[in-house]
This record gives C-alpha cells, structure tokens and sequence, in this order.
C-alpha cells in the first residue's frame, strides 16, 4: 500500500492538538487513530481491522476535528465525518486555505460538506477550529 504524503503533516497537526487540549482543558481526551495504526507499521493483521477501530472511536465520540485539506485523497476521513453526522456527533473542519462556501464545496463532496457542522478557514483556521470548540463544546 502506498503511504500517503501528508501523512506527516497530519501528526503535526494532531500532536498539536492533542498538547493543547491535555494541557488546557483536563477533561478532554483526545484520539489520534494513528497512535494506533500507522501506515507501514505491523500493527493490525487486515485493513477491517483499523476500519472498525476507527468507526467504533468515532461512534464513541464527542466531537470530530477533521483538516480538510486533500480530504477527497481520504476515503478513511470521509466515511468518519459521515459516520459521526449518522451518530449526531459535530463535525468541526479546517483548511488553511481562504475559500468561498463555494470553493469549499469544489474541494470536497457536497454530500460531506453537509456533514460538518462548522467549517473554519484561512491563516490559523486550525486555531480558529480548537477556539470554537472550547467556545461552544465545553
């Protein structure tokens, strides 16, 4: 299988999620399904495998932050965001870029559009994404 080459940029961001929130707020727990699973690692025995871990994470959820950066390369991120819009879970998403509803909707499916509840963009956005959940999901 080939590894996808945002890969590291996606530990980036999540790493830094996950600091901020461990040290900012004590009761939030937050998952990173690739603490678990990483491509070109041993550590499942099939792709059905990490399919039903990360589903069962998400269902067990209170909220998904999700880049939408390259989301359409991510068949695994799709079906999560559609997994917690089925499980009324919000979707919180952000992209660096500074787009139009419009241009967001040419980036990814209409059909996931309309499963994240809020989407932030521009310089910060992911910053912009961590403020408006401590704002309104504490």
């Amino acid at each position: 299988m080939e590894v996808y080459a945002g890969t590291n940029k996606a530990e980036e961001w999540r790493g830094y999620v996950k600091d901020f929130f461990e040290t900012n707020m004590d009761d939030y727990k937050v998952v990173n399904p690739t603490d678990y699973y990483q491509y070109g690692k041993n550590y499942h025995k099939t792709d059905k495998e990490v399919f039903r871990f990360d589903i069962r994470k998400v269902s067990h959820s209170d909220i998904i932050l999700v880049n939408l950066k390259d989301i359409r390369k991510s068949i695994g991120s799709c079906i999560e965001i559609y997994e917690a819009y089925k499980n009324n879970i919000p979707v919180i998403g952000f992209i660096d870029d500074e787009l139009s509803v419009e241009e967001i909707v040419q980036l990814i499916h209409p059909w996931i559009y309309c499963c994240v509840d809020r989407i932030e963009t521009g310089k910060n956005s992911l910053d912009k994404a961590i403020n408006y959940i401590m704002d309104y999901y504490r």
